[in-house]
């Protein structure tokens, strides 16, 4: 579902005139069959700036609030606004417009026995889901979509793969496929991740983030994801993988410019630089070793990277992928 854009100077702007507020919000909204829309800065701000307007008096509230730069908007201050909303420290250029998108929460609740259940009600058809990516420029490939959910006490939790009583299997699919192609769009390489909204029934998405340095810390989204490989890419293979990436990505630029030619290197992974004492040996890959690391369906590594499980036991093999199953 496409996004809508406006120039937040056009948007105060009509300030002077406010009887042309009804117009312009009615334009915005067109095309939505949303009773509401969502209007934010283009950045992710972890939810800093996300306003949701369900009429012309809600844009002027904002607008109004915008150009006295005010921090925040108060509790009942906008139609069904339940809480404060705190607004960014620099007033972005654009603003985004999308549809709002109501959810029925995905919820965790703890049994006896320490067993976790997932509970959804499913009235709206929405779900919330993290998509991982890896790959090369113009051939990434996404992972299996991971569903976030959110505990009692209000802490994020990832289970991958979606219980496919919630998000069916085909559903996941197309959002995968989505997720290539707009990888592909952007021009996005090595590790990326997409996180939005899918309905379960149709296969839709809305994009909420694309990340072009998505985390890879304990418990990670795409760690677990990477587990379903078939074989599964353990993390180490994973992160000596995005090091080859990076170095090849890397040897490319220099060839290129050395040749005259217009270089685009990987933005998003840099790698090392000259005298930093590290070459392609440093990496086990001869030159062109690396070129398909993530190459093919299973995404499986060459070279060494995935060629050196020789010391590692089946058992701890095991152990290691346990660690890192779900947050």
């Amino acid at each position: 579902m496409p996004r809508k854009v406006i120039k937040t100077a056009e948007l105060l702007g009509y300030l002077k005139t406010p009887e042309e507020l009804e117009d312009v919000f009615e334009t915005l909204k067109a095309d939505w069959e949303s009773i509401s829309i969502c209007i934010k800065p283009p950045a992710r701000s972890g939810g800093m700036g996300v306003v949701r307007l369900f009429n012309a008096k809600d844009l002027g509230i904002l607008a109004n609030t915008m150009q006295k730069r005010l921090p925040r908007i108060p509790a009942g201050t906008l139609s069904s606004q339940l809480q404060a909303i705190t607004l960014p420290l620099h007033i972005p250029d654009i603003m985004v417009l999308e549809p709002w998108i109501d959810t029925d929460p995905v919820t965790v609740v703890q049994q006896q026995g320490g067993q976790v259940e997932v509970q959804w009600a499913g009235q709206s058809r929405w779900v919330e889901v993290y998509v991982g990516l890896l790959g090369e420029l113009g051939q990434m490939y996404a992972l299996s979509p991971t569903l976030i959910a959110f505990g009692e006490n209000g802490h994020r939790h990832h289970f991958t793969p979606a219980p496919e009583g919630i998000l069916p299997p085909w559903a996941a699919e197309a959002a995968q496929g989505f997720s290539e192609a707009l990888a592909v769009s952007l021009g996005l390489r090595s590790v990326a991740a997409v996180e939005g909204f899918v309905n379960v029934d149709t296969g839709e998405l809305i994009v909420l983030d694309v990340q072009h340095r998505p985390s890879l810390d304990d418990g990670s989204p795409i760690l677990q994801q990477a587990l379903l490989l078939d074989p599964p890419l353990l993390p180490y293979q994973l992160f000596r993988g995005l090091a080859q990436t990076a170095f090849i990505a890397n040897v490319e630029a220099q060839e290129s410019d050395a040749a005259g030619a217009t270089s685009i290197s990987s933005a998003y992974y840099s790698a090392p630089g000259e005298g930093s004492g590290l070459s392609a040996e440093d990496f086990d890959l001869g030159r062109g070793a690396g070129e398909e690391v993530f190459g093919g369906s299973g995404l499986g590594l060459s070279g060494s990277a995935a060629g050196d499980d020789d010391g590692v036991e089946d058992a701890d093999m095991e152990g290691m992928a346990a660690g890192w199953s779900r947050q």
